[in-house]
């Protein structure tokens, strides 16, 4: 029996692949290293004993890391945290101007502090989405805006890296959305939803931006419970880890 597993030494960067074998007659573990030519015999002392491993457990790729102070092997590929966290805004938004970008605000965590903070803008509102960990992650969210106008109005929504204001602009990123006109007394009203892959280093952040033709009458709406139907948030926002 063989696996290809990966060595991870002290530095730590990722060795050459070891082939790691378990010989069931006398239960120990050999590793052959290939560029080397040499093999190691994993269950002798001064070589580190695979304690901890079940090679049963063990695929192809697998990184194992040697742990001093407990004298056992970890297969990182066990042991690895993702980063993620959800969060949402109870409150209405508004725009001031319709020549203004405004941080989409999420007040409330539902789930935080697993690597993905929401902090302050220079406004002083939770509109920055801030890494602690390296990684690729997705950014999925969701707003719901009220038009009180007869007329349709539009809305935009974008993605900013590092930076407050149009020189962070990530570019492609901009969405557009028509919200539907009042009809009767019935206010117009949609949901959107979408997401981005991004790509982050430590304290790398990213803000959602939101802007309307008409701030006179578009909102961000958050609503209070009425019966039959729970309260409605006006943003939630869910970011995951994908690796």
């Amino acid at each position: 029996m063989t696996r290809q597993v990966f060595i991870l030494n002290s530095l730590p960067t990722f060795a050459y692949p070891f082939y790691v074998y378990y010989l069931r007659t006398d239960g120990k573990y050999y590793g052959w290293d290939a560029v080397n030519n040499r093999f190691y015999n994993f269950s002798t002392p001064n070589i580190d004993d695979l304690v901890g491993i079940n090679f049963e457990d063990l695929q192809d790729g697998d990184v194992l890391s040697y742990d001093s102070a407990t004298q056992k092997w970890i297969n990182k590929a066990f042991t690895v945290t993702k980063s993620y966290g959800s969060w949402k805004n109870d409150e209405s938004q508004f725009a001031a101007t319709n020549t203004e970008g405004y941080g989409i605000k999420f007040n409330t965590p539902d789930i935080s502090e697993q690597g993905i903070n929401i902090e302050a803008d220079l406004l002083g509102n939770k509109t920055l989405i801030k890494f602690l960990n390296p990684g690729t992650y997705n950014i999925q969210f969701s707003c719901q805006f009220e038009n009180l106008s007869t007329q349709f109005n539009d809305v935009s929504i974008w993605l900013r890296k590092n930076g407050q204001d149009a020189s962070a602009d990530v570019i492609g990123t901009a969405r557009y959305i028509t919200i539907p006109a009042k009809y009767d007394e019935i206010n117009g009203r949609i949901t959107v939803s979408f997401n981005y892959f991004v790509e982050a280093i430590v304290d790398d952040y990213f803000q959602l931006v939101w802007a309307t033709t008409n701030s006179e009458v578009i909102s961000m709406k958050s609503y209070e419970a009425v019966s039959p139907t729970p309260s409605s948030y006006s943003s939630i926002l869910t970011v995951s880890q994908i690796n």
